[in-house]
């Protein structure tokens, strides 16, 4: 079992860990293994953005993880 992240409420209240994993500098080939194994080792928040130029790699892997009893789709959440 992996520890409890504090998390935060954002604006729109929507909650975020306040621990996340960033993909910047990650080129993008690589991108969806290391979301892979920031998932597999308990990360819920993934930091990503379209100027980071991996952002598409970074979220096709939630539709690749095959976890029944894990909610991914707060990890992934757009920015405005």
């Amino acid at each position: 079992m992996s520890p409890q992240v504090p998390q935060v409420t954002l604006n729109n209240d929507v909650q975020m860990p306040i621990l996340g994993f960033g993909v910047y500098q990650i080129p993008p080939q690589q991108t969806e293994q290391a979301v892979t194994d920031a998932l597999a080792a308990g990360y819920r928040h993934i930091d990503t953005a379209a100027a980071y130029v991996n952002e598409e790699a970074a979220r096709s892997n939630p539709r690749r993880i095959r976890r029944p009893a894990t909610d991914l789709s707060s990890s992934f959440q757009r920015s405005a």
